[in-house]
């Protein structure tokens, strides 16, 4: 019979594994189309701070390394987007054919 706690770990490092990438598709979109359109800068601001937040916790809780590592990660790839805004950002005309003309929720 298999122990649960192996499962577990098996489990606990394949959703690792996942946010890991998680982010990864969207910073190649935006090299490949030297753009951030259609990427809210205000929401990767927040996710962000609540990286930094997360970080901060788990450093004063003393926490596992992996759970000190991975927002640290985090941080890293918000670097990395909120860069692409700034180097993409500027080269991004507006595109009056397709801004919204009425909002969608009234």
């Amino acid at each position: 019979m298999v122990d649960a706690t192996v499962v577990s770990e098996f489990f606990g490092y394949v959703s690792l594994a996942c946010w890991v990438f998680v982010l990864v598709p969207q910073i190649r979109l935006n090299y490949q189309r030297k753009s951030c359109e259609g990427v809210s800068l205000a929401f990767y601001t927040l996710w962000a701070l609540g990286d930094l937040f997360n970080l901060a916790g788990a450093i004063l809780d003393n926490l596992l390394l992996t759970a000190i590592v991975l927002p640290a990660y985090y941080i890293l790839t918000d670097i990395v987007v909120l860069g692409q805004f700034y180097a993409y950002c500027p080269r991004c005309p507006i595109d009056e054919e397709h801004m919204e003309r009425q909002p969608l929720i009234a």
